[in-house]
């Protein structure tokens, strides 16, 4: 199974954005009209380009596969991916693809609109209204455009590491999702939902007794997408296997048994994460107590060196006590080691790792 990022697919998306010096829509909306023009005529044949690089992605990667798919009614659409979400979403799957879908331009061009084509060529102008010939132009009104710069924006750190994708749906492609494997992120299970959205509030961490009704740890919502990148990257191995294990759970599972294994693994998650924080919390407590103990010896040692006694009686019994000390500090710093290197080897450490930079719960 190939886990290993790809970075090519989203290369000219992520140039683009380099070039016009954009980190958010508001950034686009600054620029000069010429330059918009620019910028989205470029932007539509970087995602054209990315279709094929996406496929191809998704063909041989292998662990979880999202693809969560926005509505076609664009001025309506409601379902763009939450921050959250996506966050969550690229840390449980191996890669995630969203879906954008563009609408054939009319004839005419409203000015609320924005044009996605090869070529633009004005024909006529005629009260108002611009006329153009194009064989292959798609439009977005202004709102749809806005929520594609906000969802390009999320998921641009993801998109530089090659574990997230924007895939544009012009009329006539499709999305084979059976054939690649990819299961559908646009959850019927509303329990599912609302864990991947996390929207409701934060539980206190002592659950109440179904356990149903609360946000399962971790959560994403105070964490930024960038941590989540940093995780999986230098855990590239440790993640690698936590992939096969969610791979292997849905294996050829229909959409309903694929949520209903996935909201089942997020309550084995969360119920890791709490006895693994506790394991974590016992052994800084314990070892806590033996620094403040070696202390105490250290300070004795330095008391009985103060003391009127003999020289030599002094020095025999200082030598006696801090040998001890430093043997006993240096055996209980390896057991400290030792003990912190198997929560690493925990099947949970993963998750554990996002939990522990949540700030809602220092």
């Amino acid at each position: 199974m190939t886990i290993s990022p790809t970075i090519e697919p989203n290369t000219k998306i992520l140039e683009l954005l380099d070039a016009f010096e954009l980190s958010s829509k508001e950034d686009y909306h600054r620029l000069p009209i010429d330059a918009k023009h620019m910028f989205v005529s470029r932007l539509y044949k970087a995602f054209e380009r990315n279709f094929v690089g996406a496929m191809k992605d998704a063909s041989q990667v292998g662990g979880m596969k999202f693809h969560f798919s926005t509505d076609c009614e664009l001025s309506q659409r409601s379902n763009i991916p939450t921050s959250t979400f996506l966050k969550k979403s690229c840390f449980y799957a191996n890669r995630t693809y969203v879906s954008f879908p563009f609408v054939e331009a009319p004839e005419t061009r409203d000015d609320g609109e924005v044009y996605f084509a090869r070529r633009m060529r004005k024909s006529r102008k005629t009260h108002g209204t611009t006329f153009f010939n194009e064989s292959r132009a798609y439009v977005l009104d202004k709102l749809a455009f806005d929520e594609l710069l906000d969802l390009i924006f999320e998921l641009q750190q993801a998109m530089r590491l090659g574990i997230s994708h924007i895939v544009p749906l012009f009329p006539g492609q499709k999305f084979h999702k059976k054939k690649l494997k990819l299961t559908s992120a646009n959850f019927e299970l509303e329990e599912l939902k609302k864990q991947f959205d996390e929207t409701e509030e934060y539980p206190n961490l002592a659950r109440r007794s179904s356990g149903l009704s609360n946000l399962l740890l971790p959560h994403f919502t105070n964490i930024e997408m960038e941590r989540i990148v940093e995780i999986r990257n230098k855990e590239s191995e440790l993640y690698q296997e936590f992939q096969r294990r969610i791979q292997n759970m849905l294996h050829n599972a229909s959409q309903t048994d694929s949520e209903i294994t996935i909201l089942k693994y997020l309550r084995e998650v969360d119920e890791g994460v709490r006895e693994l924080h506790e394991r974590f919390k016992h052994i800084q407590k314990m070892y806590r107590r033996r620094d403040i103990y070696f202390l105490l010896k250290f300070l004795s040692a330095s008391l009985v060196f103060m003391s009127p006694l003999d020289g030599e009686i002094k020095n025999s019994i200082a030598t006696i006590l801090g040998g001890m000390s430093a043997f006993d500090y240096l055996t209980t710093k390896e057991e400290k080691v030792s003990a912190m290197s198997e929560i690493r080897l925990n099947r949970f450490y993963l998750p554990w790792q996002v939990f522990m930079l949540d700030k809602a719960f220092k």
